[in-house]
């Protein structure tokens, strides 16, 4: 018995590329339970390769199998769903694909650094699709050809997981032991950076430490001190500065004048 108040179960989306073209339909991912998430980025297989669009509504009932999104990297919308219509509206009446106008419109965001892991799903035999393939385990999706890591998919037979990749920063930090002794001078750069580190780089480190760049550069040959990836802070925004003043019209002080000249908005 189901229940008749119950929202359709949706099966596709309607995905829109940041391409000159209309959106298309993919199947939902595998386990995907909820309403349609308009507005969210979705990865999804395009040409043999992963691409990020934007879900902008329900897929139709396809006479065809489709193929289904990876997955979503988005908890909430990239962009509002009053913006998703507002685009689709000027489209249909610019005639101008949607794909275009998001490329156009949506300046970030559409081209993430993903982190893609992959495996084989349970049970799977990849062999027919060579030696070199997909095991059981979750694994860097790096490690095989887009085609084949395509080829398995278009089959159903490949779990995969997409997330956007976090910003990082390489930054020089001290290590409490080395493989060989310091001078004094080295050792004087490796107390400042265990004890102010880390450093942005080996010049910023010599700099404030008051050491040469070979100097700082030894300790870090010596392995008293390495380089690492750690997350990135959020960029520094601009300064707004003052809001500009408006300009007021110098009108004639007359009982009856003419004005022209200008544009309209000027005029009136």
């Amino acid at each position: 018995m189901t229940d008749a108040s119950a929202p359709p179960l949706v099966t596709a989306w309607s995905v829109a590329l940041p391409l000159p073209i209309p959106p298309y339909d993919f199947g939902v991912p595998l386990g995907f339970a909820g309403p349609v998430p308009v507005g969210c980025r979705v990865v999804v297989p395009w040409q043999g390769d992963l691409r990020v669009g934007i879900v902008v509504g329900a897929g139709r009932e396809a006479g065809h199998r489709l193929r289904d999104a990876v997955g979503l990297l988005d908890d909430g919308p990239w962009v509002s769903a009053a913006f998703v219509g507002a685009l689709a509206e000027e489209s249909r009446l610019s005639r101008v694909p949607l794909g275009l106008l998001l490329s156009d419109l949506v300046c970030v965001g559409l081209e993430p650094a993903l982190t893609h892991r992959v495996r084989a799903v349970q049970g799977a035999d990849l062999s027919a699709f060579g030696e070199d393939v997909p095991t059981a385990e979750w694994s860097d999706g790096a490690r095989w050809t887009a085609a084949t890591l395509d080829a398995v998919r278009a089959q159903g037979l490949l779990d995969e997981e997409v997330t956007v990749r976090a910003r990082t920063a390489t930054v020089v930090r001290a290590r409490e032991e080395g493989a060989s002794p310091l001078t004094p001078k080295q050792a004087a750069a490796w107390a400042w950076l265990r004890e102010h580190g880390p450093a942005e780089s080996l010049s910023a480190w010599a700099s404030a430490s008051g050491s040469s760049t070979s100097v700082v550069t030894a300790v870090t040959t010596r392995g008293w001190a390495e380089r690492v990836e750690v997350p990135a802070p959020p960029p520094e925004l601009p300064d707004a500065g003052e809001p500009p003043r408006p300009t007021l019209d110098r009108l004639p002080e007359a009982e009856e004048w003419r004005l022209h000249g200008g544009r309209p908005s000027q005029r009136h």
